[in-house]
């Protein structure tokens, strides 16, 4: 009789995983599924890779291109081991698989992969912090892959589409490993996410020693002080082989790089292109206005951005194009639908901060982290939807634990979390949609006049219609070039 229920159990068990792990798939092919609309089944009125740095600062066709080529490694004073640990996917796809027959396609597909796991562990970081329950889990999950983060990233690739998952990784394992012994295979597995993080953004490397640090003193507090010093002569070397292996690997995988890719710059290279990407001028200037902005693409913006504005900033980079502008979006000239959503979200966040005000220890290594993100943002970076993946998976997942502790029935809060995700799917995909509609009209500034918009009757056309303050900028810069002679 015993062992009939024993079997009878198993049985249970056994069928209950297998229909998690369908369900799982079937979440995980929808989240694809919508990454691809996004890439593929929009209409697409015009080439998004065409403009250098047009859309939200993103180098689309430039990351597309070095994914899917043997050019030497760009930008490695930022994503040092980026090219080796992603171009020979990309590069396979593209070569390899017959209906691809672009690099973008190639570069998107890849980045709808991505994502599509990165909403996944979203989900799974809700769960940890909500003692596996499941419920909190598939809303997190689909939360992120509704937001606005996941949506344009998903189909305009950037470095950012793949480096968010290096901030998920870690916190997931330090959850996963709270309470157990730190073991050396555990310290292998530490060194390895160490390397993917600081390879793929160097900046990366943070929510890692966060991470790593919490979990040894959560460790490390759990013992006793008279045991303590014995903890720290057994962890100590485990400690140093994790660094150890971070260290060789990088510097292993940064010599391969150059060997794979001849031309590639040295690890760690200093770049003059990172120096007007600091923003102690706008901390200096304006504080309180610099820090707003940046707070709005952590909690608003990467969620469901509103309608983007026009700069010429590219303009007077000598490039003769107009750019799409999410951090110089202007409140007063959002759709109603847009102000309801995002303000909807505040006010959630503002619930979620306040049930949060004595956080169980579990949030803090997450809440550290998300800090840490948001002081480095503060001084550095322009158009933070570039790089929103890097906080808003964690975002999305601390959002809905909080609110799966303080609602009440849980029936409310799937209902709410799932329409919000729809209206935010709904808005993100209709503003991808106006991307490729400003992108097939034309940014060139011919075609438009002072404040950006397209001139009537000009979309598409040319027609040579120079607006004057370019005349005056180019005038402008003419005269500077005389004067450095």
């Amino acid at each position: 009789m015993y062992e009939s229920r024993t079997v009878a159990a198993q049985i249970s068990i056994g069928r209950a995983r297998l229909a998690q792990g369908i369900a799982g798939s079937l979440l995980f092919l929808a989240f694809l599924g919508m990454h691809f609309y996004g890439s593929f089944g929009l209409p697409a009125k015009g080439d998004v890779s065409w403009y250098f740095s047009a859309i939200f600062e993103m180098d689309i066709g430039l990351v597309a291109e070095n994914w899917t080529s043997d050019a030497p490694a760009f930008r490695q004073s930022v994503h040092p081991l980026q090219k080796l640990m992603i171009a020979p996917l990309v590069s396979n796809l593209f070569e390899r698989v017959e209906f691809v027959s672009r690099r973008l396609q190639a570069a998107q597909i890849f980045v709808g992969f991505t994502l599509a796991v990165y909403a996944m562990l979203s989900g799974w970081l809700a769960m940890q912090l909500c003692q596996k329950r499941r419920l909190p889990g598939v809303l997190a999950a689909v939360a992120c892959s509704c937001s606005a983060a996941s949506i344009l990233l998903g189909s305009l690739p950037e470095s950012a589409s793949v480096s968010g998952l290096a901030t998920l990784g870690p916190l997931l394992l330090a959850n996963a490993r709270f309470g157990r012994r730190f073991g050396w295979s555990e310290g292998m597995l530490w060194g390895l996410l160490g390397i993917f993080g600081l390879g793929i953004t160097i900046s990366q490397i943070v929510p890692w020693v966060i991470a790593l640090g919490g979990r040894l003193l959560h460790q490390l507090r759990a013992h006793t002080p008279e045991r303590r010093p014995d903890w720290l002569r057994r962890s100590v070397p485990r400690v140093i082989l994790v660094l150890g292996v971070l260290v060789a690997g990088s510097i292993g995988l940064g010599a391969l790089q150059s060997s794979v890719y001849p031309g590639t710059k040295r690890l760690l290279q200093e770049s003059p292109h990172v120096s007007p990407w600091f923003r102690w001028s706008d901390i200096a200037a304006r504080p309180l206005t610099h820090t707003v902005q940046v707070g709005a693409h952590f909690v608003g913006y990467n969620l469901i951005a509103p309608e983007p504005a026009y700069s010429d900033h590219l303009i007077y980079e000598e490039l003769p194009y107009w750019a799409l502008s999410l951090e110089s979006s202007n409140p007063r000239e959002w759709s109603a639908a847009t102000v309801i959503l995002i303000g909807t979200i505040l006010a959630l966040v503002a619930a979620a901060a306040w049930s949060l005000r004595r956080p169980p220890p579990i949030f803090w290594i997450p809440l550290c982290v998300l800090a840490c993100q948001f002081a480095l943002h503060l001084v550095f970076g322009h158009e933070y939807i570039m790089y929103s993946t890097n906080w808003t998976g964690l975002v999305v997942a601390l959002l809905v634990a909080a609110g799966y502790r303080a609602v009440e029935p849980k029936a409310l809060l799937a209902a709410g979390v799932l329409a919000l995700s729809l209206a935010a799917a709904t808005s993100n995909l209709a503003l991808l949609n106006r991307i490729h509609a400003e992108i097939g009209a034309g940014l060139d500034v011919e075609l438009r006049d002072t404040s950006g918009r397209l001139l009537e009757g000009e979309a598409g056309e040319g027609g040579g219609r120079w607006p004057e303050f370019v005349r005056r900028v180019r005038e402008l810069r003419a005269g500077r070039r005389e004067g450095r002679q």
